[in-house]
């Protein structure tokens, strides 16, 4: 995309395409990361390269495409988040019914 270099489109099971990284993940999963830190600018930058193992320029290209488009990566990271609880919702009904 060349107002985006770096970014990508992956078409998802459901034929939607999302945003990612080139050599990296999807640019949802950046910014989680990124929301979720207590660091702030430079440091959250680090932290960020940390936990995804990608380098600052790539945390950079995501947090672009993120400034340009807030509500399209907003709505995945909240489908996301919601999928995750209604797995731990079930996962815990399974355990508590087979003990």
């Amino acid at each position: 995309m060349d107002a985006h270099p770096g970014i990508v489109f992956r078409s998802t099971s459901l034929g939607d395409r999302i945003p990612g990284l080139a050599k990296g993940p999807d640019v949802v999963e950046v910014v989680r990361v990124l929301k979720d830190l207590d660091a702030t600018g430079e440091a959250a930058v680090v932290e960020t390269c940390e936990w995804l193992g990608i380098t600052p320029g790539q945390v950079r290209i995501a947090v672009e495409y993120y400034a340009a488009f807030p509500e399209e990566v907003d709505e995945e990271l909240q489908l996301r988040l919601e999928a995750a609880e209604e797995s731990s919702v079930l996962e815990q009904r399974v355990r508590k019914l087979l003990g």
